[in-house]
């Protein structure tokens, strides 16, 4: 996040700015954000409350401080994000890289800017996006997945897939 800061201070000289943080954590929230120029909302992270909160937010940004953790993290906020109908601006991982064509990587300042003058390519994206969700992230593909990895598992097992 803290990479992040010095964009959203220099855009919020230009235009209105309100970044909001849903999370368990206040004084992370006061340690990182207490400093700066523009206006900012925190709200505990709590499961009834936090859709709703979620979509009152033209951007979600995710910015990633790469690390051996970071960089093998799954896709799930960014697709929760698309799900509920929020454009993405987001550092690119491998997991989210399938997602390119739905969201914006990189230049922060650029890509939040762009959605910001472009709402129309923010409604195409979140489409798009929760399409290629819908389609491909489905409960059957969960089973296959899982039902691959346990077989794998049992066939690198002494004496191939027999019960234990």
């Amino acid at each position: 996040m803290c990479k992040v800061l010095p964009v959203l201070d220099d855009l919020s000289r230009r235009q209105q700015l309100r970044l909001t943080v849903i999370s368990n954590s206040r004084e992370v929230f006061e340690e990182v954000l207490g400093g700066v120029d523009f206006a900012t909302d925190y709200h505990k992270w709590r499961e009834e409350t936090f859709p709703d909160l979620f979509v009152q937010n033209d951007i979600c940004i995710i910015p990633i401080e790469k690390n051996p953790f970071t960089v093998v993290k799954t896709a799930n906020r960014l697709i929760l994000a698309l799900r509920l109908g929020v454009p993405v601006v987001a550092d690119a991982i491998p997991s989210y890289e399938e997602f390119a064509p739905f969201i914006l990587f990189g230049d922060w300042a650029e890509s939040i800017e762009r959605y910001a003058a472009d709402p129309a390519l923010a409604r195409r994206h979140v489409r798009d996006g929760r399409a290629y969700i819908e389609a491909k992230y489905t409960a059957e593909r969960v089973v296959d997945q899982w039902s691959s990895f346990f077989e794998r598992l049992l066939d690198r097992r002494p004496g191939g897939s027999e019960c234990l």
